[in-house]
Parts: structure tokens; C-alpha cells; sequence
């Protein structure tokens, strides 16, 4: 069942998957937010910890996107998990070697 499907409806005609992709949104845009912060005002200061924190709020994005916009809250847990492990081991990977070059 995708979460455009419109025969998911409550008592009082709100459509129930609204939540989580409003809720979804509101998050991307703040870690956009947050990440353009951190790349324009250098919060953390330069170097190694501001690049690995801007991956991390990146890949926190990637997986919000395919958690909630793309279902993969509603697959079985095998696939749940090797996306999230495929998310993490990319980031590390990409932390790494920008902590190498």
C-alpha cells in the first residue's frame, strides 16, 4: 500500500499517511537548513568534524527519503535493514577518505 493511497481514510476524512511524509518534509527542510548552516557559517569549524557532520546530516536525509517517500517503512525488515546498513557503511566510507585526501 503506497502512502498516496487515498482509501486510508480516518472518521473524520484526514488522509492517514499525511503525517509522516508533512513530518518528513519538515525534517528535510530543517536539516537542509542545518547543513547549509554548518557549510556557510562553519559552525563547527573547518576541517575533518565539519565535513563528517555535514555527511551524517546528508545521510540522515538519505534514509528519511527512502524510509518514508519511497515505503520502505512498510517492507519486510531484511530490506529496512539493508538499507539503513547501506546508508551508514556509505557514509563512513565517504568520511573516510575525506579524513584521507
Amino acid at each position: 500500500m503506497s502512502a498516496f493511497d487515498t482509501d486510508r481514510r480516518t472518521g473524520d476524512g484526514v488522509h492517514v499517511a499525511r503525517v509522516p511524509i508533512v513530518g518528513a518534509w519538515v525534517t528535510l527542510m530543517a536539516l537542509t537548513l542545518l547543513g547549509w548552516w554548518l557549510g556557510r557559517y562553519h559552525g563547527l569549524g573547518t576541517g575533518r568534524w565539519l565535513t563528517a557532520v555535514i555527511l551524517i546530516v546528508t545521510f540522515i536525509k538519505v534514509f528519511l527519503v527512502g524510509y518514508v517517500f519511497m515505503d520502505l517503512r512498510h517492507t519486510p525488515r531484511p530490506i529496512l535493514l539493508a538499507f539503513a546498513s547501506g546508508c551508514f557503511v556509505v557514509c563512513m566510507v565517504l568520511i573516510a577518505l575525506a579524513n584521507i585526501l
